[in-house]
């Protein structure tokens, strides 16, 4: 029985094809471009991705703000940092 090949194209945001990864239980997508295979997404190549986006081979400090759903919260936080410089 066939099933229908998932795969993602090289200029689709990873965090679309760690979904697809999820959704479908899968370790790794073809990446096709005009009707062929250019490349593999694998596990390994998200989480490494993820890392760097999160910054932690570059050491330093994470902060987590909680901010309120409303116009505004944001420029409202950024401006405390702005103060304290």
């Amino acid at each position: 029985m066939a099933k229908e090949v998932r795969f993602v194209s090289p200029d689709e945001p990873i965090d679309d094809a760690a979904q697809l990864m999820r959704e479908y239980r899968i370790g790794g997508l073809p990446v096709v471009k005009d009707n062929k295979v250019v490349g593999i997404i694998t596990e390994t190549d998200i989480f490494a991705a993820f890392l760097e986006m999160f910054g932690v081979s570059r050491g330093g400090l994470r902060l987590t703000l909680e901010l309120p759903d409303k116009p505004g919260a944001l420029v409202e936080a950024a401006e405390v940092f702005r103060i304290i410089e």
